[in-house]
Order: structure tokens, then sequence, then C-alpha cells
């Protein structure tokens, strides 16, 4: 299938730019299917067993965080905002069509369900990996700005964020 477009990392896709105001993100989407405030999510995260201070948009804090479920356009899962500003964004091949992540890529090639060995060949030694009960891994390249989540030896979930030390 041809890619149709680019994940920036570190920076975001199309008007979805980490750093951007929320109204000038949202404009770009429908509504969003659940907002919540850090507090919600974090009950969230805890219900499903997670600590929340092993993730990183929680390290990174944030307002509220926008839902969304099958979008037509992008395979966003979550959008976080930090004093109306998008600090977090997460991709996923779950819960959304086919079609939404088969024509989405990385701006180095990284594509949704590629192999953990494709992704460490192409991408390089991550900074830290974390086991996640149901996946196989998450490894983080703070310095690009980018976690990327595997289940099943394939890459599942892209998270963005602004790169650190820069």
């Amino acid at each position: 299938m041809k890619v149709q477009k680019n994940i920036r990392i570190g920076q975001g896709i199309d008007n979805i730019i980490l750093g951007n105001h929320l109204t000038d993100v949202i404009v770009h989407l429908p509504p969003a299917d659940y907002i919540r405030s850090l507090d919600q999510e974090a009950e969230v995260f805890r219900e499903h067993g997670y600590v929340t201070e092993n993730f990183l948009q929680f390290q990174i804090g944030f307002d509220e965080v926008h839902q969304y479920q099958d979008l037509d356009t992008y395979p966003i899962f979550k959008l976080f905002f930090k004093d109306e500003r998008l600090v977090y964004i997460i991709f996923t091949s779950y819960s959304v069509r086919e079609e939404s992540y088969q024509t989405i890529e990385l701006d180095n090639g990284i594509r949704f369900l590629d192999s953990m060995e494709t992704v460490r060949k192409r991408m390089g030694e991550f900074d830290k990996t974390l086991a996640m009960e149901s996946y196989d891994g998450k490894f983080t390249y703070y310095s690009q700005g980018v976690e990327l989540i595997f289940a099943e030896n394939t890459l599942r979930v892209i998270n963005l964020f602004k790169p650190f030390g820069r």
C-alpha cells in the first residue's frame, strides 16, 4: 500500500504538531470521544494495572488528554495537552481501520507492523526499554522524541514527544 503521510519524529503529522495550541490542533480533527484530566487518566491506567510513573506522558505532565476512536484520517489514539499546548501524541495500529495506519510511516521509513529487529537496525540503539504486560517491549529514543511499542514482535504503537536535550 502506498504511503500517504509521514509522521515527523519529535514533531507530529500534517498540522498536528507538538507545541501547537489546543485550538490549532483540534480544528483538524472531529470532536474527541473522551476528554479526561490527568487525575482521571491516571485512574484509568491504575485500573488496568499500570504504574503511571513508568509512562513518559505522566513524567512530562499534562492537564488533559483527548482520546479518539477510529479516526478516518489518522491512526491517532490520544493527544495530551499541557497549558493548552500539545505535548504528547499516541498513534496506534489498534482500534483504527487498517487503511488508517497502513498508509503512514515515520520520516525515517519505519512503519507499523515492522519487526523489532528492523526498527533497531534502522533507528539504532534505544536509550531505554521497558517490558510491559501484554507487549514485547517499548523502545524510547529521548533525543529523537519517539517511543515505539511492540506486540508479537511487531510495531503497534508510536508515541511522539519533543526531543530531550535539544
